[in-house]
């Protein structure tokens, strides 16, 4: 199975070592990242072969990892155009306001997941897999 990636977050910094960190420690793939909309949008066009799978017994598993709030974007409005382009996609919310509200509306709004940007790389790793399981 492949695993595929796409991140969303407005500091490139973070972007930067997540990429890193995630293809050097796990099976997954970074497809692209982007800082905005605008370049989200941008990317799925370029990319948008990216996502079929190579042969027909191998399935792609597309999860993205967005930031609730990435400038003066929305991430939950960037859900949503994901899942336009990628109707098989799932997403994670992440955040550095974890309260019970920003929880519940991730849910609510399509996410399978949600991560603290405290939460370590294992934990990362481990909540990419457990959405592709279905849990």
């Amino acid at each position: 199975m492949q695993k595929k990636l796409i991140l969303v977050d407005d500091h490139k910094m973070i972007l930067h070592g997540l990429t890193s960190y995630i293809e050097k420690a796990s099976t997954w793939n970074v497809v692209f990242s982007a800082t905005s909309k605008c370049e989200l949008q941008e990317k799925l066009e370029v990319h948008k072969n990216d996502f079929l799978s190579e042969t027909p017994d191998e399935p792609v598993q597309i999860v993205a990892l967005l930031d609730i709030k990435p400038g003066n974007d929305d991430g939950y409005e960037l859900g949503k155009i994901l899942r336009e382009k990628i109707p098989s996609i799932r997403f994670i919310m992440y955040s550095m306001y974890c309260t019970y509200g920003n929880i519940m509306f991730a849910f609510e709004n399509g996410a399978q997941g949600f991560l603290s940007k405290d939460s370590d790389e294992t934990e990362l790793i481990l909540a990419l897999d457990a959405v592709v399981a279905g849990k």
